[in-house]
C-alpha cells in the first residue's frame, strides 16, 4: 500500500517482498538505428566482453541474416577479434535449420544449441555482463539496456532454455 508521507512505495514493502524483489538497479536505455546500429551493438559487446569474462547469451540467431546485412568479410574479421577474447564463450540458441556458416572461424569460442523455427521472431536479443541487446532486423533498430537485475533475470531465463534443449 502507498503511504503518502512516504518518497517512495518500496519503503512499504513487507520484508518477504524486499527479498524477492531487489531494490531498484541504475538503468540506461539506448535505442539506435539503420545499419550502423547493428555494427554498434556489435562492437559494444566486444568491448564490454573484453574488460568482462564470461558468457554471452545469443537467441534467435539466424546467421544468415547477419550475413544478409554485413556479408562474409565483416563477419569473418569479427569472429576473428573475438576470438582474441579470453575467457569468454557464446551460447547462441540457433535457428533449427543448420545454417552453419564460418564454423572454423567459430568453433572455439562459440557453442550452438538449436530450437524450432516457430519460436524465432526476426529479433536476436544478446545478454551479456549487464546489458541486453535487441537487435530488429526489419526495422533496423537496435534497443540497448543497461541494468544489472534485469540482465540477470534474463541470463537465468535463457539458462533455462540452454539447459532444456537438445546439444
Amino acid at each position: 500500500m502507498y503511504n503518502s508521507k512516504s518518497n517512495s512505495m518500496s519503503e512499504n514493502k513487507p520484508a518477504y517482498v524486499k527479498q524477492l524483489v531487489p531494490a531498484l538497479s541504475s538503468h540506461n536505455i539506448t535505442v539506435l538505428e539503420g545499419i550502423q546500429a547493428f555494427e554498434q551493438a556489435m562492437n559494444d559487446i566486444y568491448e564490454v566482453m573484453s574488460e568482462n569474462s564470461g558468457i554471452v547469451r545469443l537467441s534467435g540467431l539466424d546467421r544468415r541474416v547477419y550475413f544478409q546485412y554485413f556479408g562474409d568479410e565483416y563477419m569473418i574479421k569479427f569472429y576473428r577479434r573475438l576470438s582474441e577474447l579470453n575467457n569468454v564463450v557464446f551460447r547462441c540458441l540457433v535457428a533449427d535449420k543448420k545454417n552453419e556458416y564460418l564454423v572454423e572461424e567459430r568453433k572455439s569460442f562459440v557453442e550452438d544449441r538449436f530450437i524450432p523455427n516457430k519460436y524465432f521472431s526476426g529479433i536476436s536479443t544478446y545478454i551479456y555482463h549487464n546489458k541486453i541487446a535487441y537487435l530488429m532486423w526489419q526495422s533496423l533498430k537496435v534497443v540497448l539496456i543497461e541494468n544489472a537485475d534485469l540482465a540477470l533475470a534474463y541470463k537465468n531465463q535463457f539458462d533455462l532454455i540452454w539447459n532444456e534443449v537438445a546439444k
